[in-house]
């Protein structure tokens, strides 16, 4: 804290949240005139903790915004900063993958403490009424090695395919072996649900009530894909039903990911920074007409990058900022 104090900190961004390891208590010291959380955890710090927090129109519609402690900061496209970098290692052939030839693959790397009884109910509905026979897999985590998955007696699931795999290239490389992620609610996948669109993979979500079950609407709003966006469990599993019924329609879908998905905003790193970097000026802006007390370095990188980006003047509702569009 009394390093931040004496470096002159006038934004301090909190990555982590309430999430395990991370310091929050540091956040109630105060340490800095402006305190920001953004990414790494998907929802309201509490009272006192942080001034603002970086969400989308999606995330965190301004509807919600009665709902968190901070003033809400909306980013144009998704709050998820992502890049055109990531390296997609080949993947095995589907018979080393032990996954049987002619079939569908329904996939999903979350981690197992998305699972529940209402997302197994719903693949065992959906995997009798393909019209092919499905199989399905899913990232094998210490956790699951050192226990069983519970399978609700009440589903008739028959077996569940749960193929091993480690993070990183070689998981970005078994999507190519897929043919639809099925999402997990009420916690969606987030850096998981980029990382299959990245891969040319197409995602199902269900559209949920909090952050944490929006970050893959978020994502496929900002590629372009709304229509993989489903507002009812009903609706999710028809959804699903149909796409393993057309094989077209999936092609169609990778084909849009292999190519305007990945020159959309949503993989766009530059624009997503100045968005960030207009946010963090427009936050400066409304401390300065609140206490007129920022530090004379910040005010000297406040002009400047007003003059790079052209930045407009903040909009002001409901105690909600929102980013002009760079």
């Amino acid at each position: 804290m009394e390093v931040i104090r004496r470096e002159g900190i006038d934004i301090l961004i909190d990555l982590k949240g309430q999430t395990e390891g991370a310091p929050p208590g540091a956040l109630a010291l105060r340490p800095a005139p402006i305190q920001v959380h953004y990414r790494g955890y998907p929802g309201t710090l509490g009272s006192g903790l942080a001034d603002y927090l970086i969400g989308d129109d999606v995330v965190t519609p301004i509807a919600h915004a009665a709902e968190y402690a901070e003033t809400l900061a909306l980013l144009p496209g998704s709050y998820q900063i992502n890049d055109r970098k990531r390296p997609i290692a080949e993947p095995s052939e589907r018979p080393a993958l032990q996954l049987p030839a002619g079939s569908i693959v329904f996939c999903c790397f979350n981690n197992v403490y998305k699972l529940n009884p209402q997302v197994f109910d719903v693949r065992a509905r959906i995997r009798p009424r393909c019209p092919i026979r499905c199989c399905g897999c899913s990232h094998v985590t210490t956790a699951i090695r050192r226990s069983r998955i519970c399978v609700p007696k009440r589903t008739s699931v028959v077996s569940i395919r749960l193929a091993s795999c480690s993070r990183g290239r070689p998981r970005l490389g078994l999507y190519r072996h897929a043919d639809l992620f099925l999402d997990t609610w009420p916690y969606n996948p987030h850096t998981t649900a980029s990382d299959a669109l990245w891969a040319g993979y197409p995602s199902l979500t269900l559209r949920g009530e909090t952050f944490a079950g929006r970050v893959a609407a978020s994502l496929l709003t900002a590629i372009g894909l709304p229509e993989l966006i489903a507002d009812s469990v009903a609706a999710y599993e028809e959804k699903a039903l149909a796409l393993a019924r057309n094989s077209n329609e999936r092609r169609r879908l990778r084909d849009f990911l292999a190519g305007p998905g990945r020159s959309s905003t949503l993989f766009d790193t530059a624009r997503t920074t100045a968005a960030l970097e207009a946010a963090y000026l427009m936050m400066a802006d409304q401390y300065c007409d609140a206490y007129a007390n920022l530090s004379a370095p910040s005010q000297r990188l406040r002009t400047r990058y007003l003059r790079k980006y052209s930045i407009a003047a903040s909009t002001r509702s409901t105690g909600t900022i929102v980013t002009s569009s760079v």
